[in-house]
């Protein structure tokens, strides 16, 4: 699972989608965060490489984006 802030979300050209089961999601730093909001198909670049993913989004600003351990 991969995560994004609104900061960065509000660039998006898309819209996000309500997730059907919202979660909690605990940060290092100790806060719980409510996950509601999924950006579907979301076209990402990692070093040159295109391609697209699911990008929950997260009310904080301790981070841009989070890839999920997959794509590392």
């Amino acid at each position: 699972m991969s995560f994004v802030t609104p900061y960065i979300a509000g660039n998006f050209k898309i819209s996000p989608k309500i997730l059907a089961e919202p979660f909690l999601v605990s940060t290092p730093v100790g806060k719980t965060i409510i996950a509601r909001w999924v950006y579907r198909n979301c076209p990402v670049m990692i070093f040159q490489k295109s391609t697209s993913a699911d990008l929950v989004e997260l009310e904080t600003t301790d981070f841009d984006v989070i890839p999920s351990m997959d794509w590392l």
